[in-house]
């Protein structure tokens, strides 16, 4: 068993700031999608090496966990990175979506506690949306998302 280090012996000491990095063709392009489409507030740009990146906020209560689009001709693995968001409320944000003209499919049963729907975001990479619902709840009964984390 691995015994957790006391903060002062820990010579990380993780600061709780995140960001996560997808690389997309264009920017600009991808930056208006995930703020309209997802609803991600924009953060700041900048350019480092003649690389353009943008950031986003995913939330306004965690403002230190930032989505960082890259330009790049890389691509994301789109067979095993998904992006995966919970949200309170999955038919208001689906049919936000597809009122936006955004292909998103059939709200799924996935677990007895999870309820999701995907779409694909500009570059072809799979967004899921979920939320969670109480153990043997009928399919409209949310349950509150800052309960517990559920693995992944």
């Amino acid at each position: 068993m691995i015994e957790p280090m006391g903060e002062k012996d820990n010579p990380l000491r993780l600061s709780g700031w995140v960001q996560f990095y997808h690389h997309v063709r264009d920017v600009d392009r991808a930056k208006r999608w995930y703020a309209d489409v997802i609803g991600m507030e924009p953060s700041h740009e900048a350019e480092h090496g003649g690389v353009k990146l943008a950031f986003l906020r995913i939330s306004d209560s965690r403002p230190n966990v930032e989505f960082a689009l890259v330009q790049s001709d890389k691509e994301n693995p789109k067979t095993h990175a998904v992006l995966d968001f919970r949200v309170d409320d999955l038919e208001a944000a689906r049919a936000r979506i597809a009122a936006k003209g955004v292909e998103v499919s059939d709200i799924r049963r996935v677990t007895e506690t999870r309820r999701d729907v995907e779409l694909i975001d500009p570059d072809g990479v799979p967004v899921l949306l979920h939320e969670r619902v109480e153990v043997g709840a009928a399919e409209a009964k949310p349950r509150p998302a800052d309960k517990e984390r559920e693995p992944v």
